[in-house]
This record gives structure tokens, C-alpha cells and sequence, in this order.
């Protein structure tokens, strides 16, 4: 495929709207601010992540999105909330800042354990632990006063940013410059059709 590199890294991902990524940001900047040295994950470039694929052949692409395609037929778009903020691997020592996704539907959990099956083909490392669906909102990188932190969340309340539809599947390219945070380019959407 002319124009990409040979190789793309790339991800899937449900998109979340405009207002959620807005909502977030703020939040995460009023939340860390003065805390240590964090690196927020561009508002534009907050996500769902479904699975992590890793670096692809360009001529491969087209059987990815036909794999891909394969995953989401026959499963119905539903209902999610991102709402919370928490941290892996927890918040006593924070190293990744998240926003939680609720799947009332449950219809994240499939479509991950398909994606997850699928894409092992393509290189892409299977995982064994739950899927926890979240957005990934910062990373931690050194000292940090996660007790501040705590104290900050637990006076915010209960952070609702959203309620809406993962109606797709969208499968991004992530291209990594030194010093600059990460540029998403969407290769696909595919959609969940019952």
C-alpha cells in the first residue's frame, strides 16, 4: 500500500466523542497538576483500547481489516458509560492514570476475546488476564505524590464523563516521534452489526 511505511504499529480501539475527550483532559490536568512528572495522553488520542496488535506489514493490511470485519459481524453495538478514575496498578502506586468504562451490555468482553483470538496471526501477543476496558488518560514517569492524588479524586465525586454507544471498531496506526507524543491515524471502522 503506497504512502504508509513498510511497517505500521498498529491498535483497535472504540472511539469515545469529543465531549468524553474534553471532559477527560480536564479533569486529568486538574487532578495532576503539580504532582510529579506525568505524561497526559493527548486529548485527541483518548480511547478504548480493544487489543494492541504491535507492528504490521503494509501489504498486510487488507487481510487485517477482513480479520478484523470477521471479529465484529454478528455482534450488536451497545451501550457504555466512562466514568471514574483509578490507576494501574493501583492508586497507592500509581504508574498508568485511567478513566473506567462501564459495559452495562457487555458487549466489550466478546468483541475483545475475539480480537484477541484473531489477531495472534498477525503477531499480535495473546493476553491471558481480564480485559479491563478503560481509557488511558497518563503515565507516571517518576516521582509522583500519589497520596495527593488519592485526596484529589476522592473530593472530585464520581467523574461521569459520558454515556454512549460502542456502535464500532476502529483500527488506528500509531506513529511514535522522539520527544512528541504519539500521532493516531484511523486505517478502518468496522462495525458491530447482530
Amino acid at each position: 500500500m503506497a504512502g504508509f511505511p513498510e511497517y505500521l504499529r498498529v491498535f483497535t480501539a472504540v472511539e469515545i466523542s469529543a465531549d468524553a475527550r474534553r471532559a477527560i483532559a480536564a479533569v486529568a490536568g486538574t487532578l495532576t497538576g503539580g504532582l510529579g512528572r506525568i505524561g497526559l495522553v493527548r486529548q485527541e488520542n483518548l480511547h478504548v483500547t480493544l487489543k494492541f496488535v504491535g507492528d504490521v506489514h503494509r501489504d498486510d493490511l487488507p487481510a487485517l481489516g477482513e480479520t478484523i470485519g470477521e471479529c465484529t459481524a454478528g455482534l450488536p453495538p451497545g451501550p457504555i458509560e466512562v466514568r471514574g478514575i483509578g490507576a494501574f496498578p493501583n492508586l497507592s502506586r500509581p504508574r498508568v492514570l485511567w478513566a473506567g468504562v462501564s459495559d452495562p451490555s457487555g458487549i466489550l468482553e466478546p468483541v475483545h476475546k475475539r480480537l484477541n483470538e484473531a489477531l495472534a496471526g498477525f503477531g499480535a501477543k495473546r493476553e491471558r488476564k481480564r480485559y479491563v476496558p478503560h481509557v488511558t488518560v497518563g503515565r507516571i514517569r517518576g516521582s509522583f505524590e500519589a497520596g495527593e492524588l488519592m485526596l484529589r479524586i476522592e473530593r472530585g465525586g464520581e467523574f461521569r464523563f459520558s454515556k454512549e454507544e460502542a456502535s464500532a471498531v476502529t483500527l488506528f496506526m500509531s506513529e511514535i516521534s522522539r520527544g512528541a507524543p504519539p500521532q493516531y491515524t484511523v486505517l478502518g471502522r468496522y462495525d458491530l452489526d447482530a
